[in-house]
């Protein structure tokens, strides 16, 4: 049996403090201690987390707080590209460039860790997350998996309210995507509701100079009704960016390609 010291406080990710899981005490290898979230407050009465050897404020957010605060603010979408992970793959120092543009959506999934169960989410209700040329085929699993970790293991403090951190996912992503036909197959396992169609021109990923028809064939391959066309193409990414309002402002009007918008038929889901 490991003994821990009941006398220290612990805090989750969210800044709740916790009392030690006794129930799995018996089970908790020897290292279980270092990897618990210690609360310490110093001499001016400031709270900071320590884990692992390293202190930080006890925000949860720590100097990125000034960021989230503004973006929220302005009412912008946070557009967390997959570039900005790239240094998360490590690959052999003669590794080819395909591992990195390959594994590249991957990191995406890094990303949505690290917000999903920050309080960013639980503290910014607002606030909106575009996964740029991120793909949408890891979502069904990652969601799947998180659900699964905060049911299972309660004892962690967790508190996602009454939902599920699927459904805290899904209430601030919108999920981009370039070409992901296996995907769109089961988008109503990933949600419909969240999905956005991108080009990523002038990239070496993108499908033009013939991408409305690439999109179209796709999305009916995948069986898209009229209605799932239209969120995936235009519907979803519009209000986020507050297209309409931009283009009144500039003195000009949105238009929608005809493609989006009379499809030859409306094939059932």
């Amino acid at each position: 049996m490991v003994m821990l010291d009941r006398s220290l406080r612990y805090i989750d990710s969210d800044g709740h403090i916790l009392e030690h899981p006794t129930e799995m005490l018996e089970f908790a290898p020897a290292s279980y201690r270092d990897r618990i979230w210690q609360l310490e407050v110093d001499n001016n009465g400031r709270e900071w987390v320590v884990y692992n050897g390293n202190r930080r404020p006890a925000t949860g957010l720590g100097h990125w707080k000034p960021f989230f605060d503004a973006v929220v603010e302005e009412e912008m979408v946070m557009c967390l590209h997959i570039g900005g992970g790239f240094g998360a793959i490590q690959n052999a120092p003669d590794a080819p460039i395909d591992n990195l543009i390959i594994l590249a959506t991957q990191v995406s999934a890094l990303a949505a860790q690290d917000l999903l169960w920050s309080p960013a989410f639980k503290r910014y209700p607002t606030l909106k997350v575009a996964w740029s040329e991120a793909g949408i085929g890891w979502i069904p699993f990652h969601l799947e998996r998180c659900d699964r970790h905060y049911t299972n293991r309660q004892w962690l403090g967790h508190d996602f309210g009454d939902k599920l951190p699927s459904d805290i996912f899904r209430e601030h992503s919108l999920a981009c995507y370039v070409t992901d036909p296996s995907a769109l197959k089961i988008r109503n396992d990933i949600g419909v509701d969240i999905i956005a169609w991108e080009c990523d021109y002038p990239h070496s990923d993108s499908v033009w100079p013939n991408a409305p028809e690439f999109v179209h064939q796709e999305l009916m391959a995948a069986g898209c009704p009229n209605e799932d066309v239209q969120k995936i193409t235009v519907l979803r990414w519009t209000p986020l960016w507050r297209v309409a309002e931009m283009a009144a402002s500039a003195g000009t009007r949105v238009r929608r390609r005809g493609i989006w918008c009379l499809l030859p038929h409306s094939p059932t889901s």
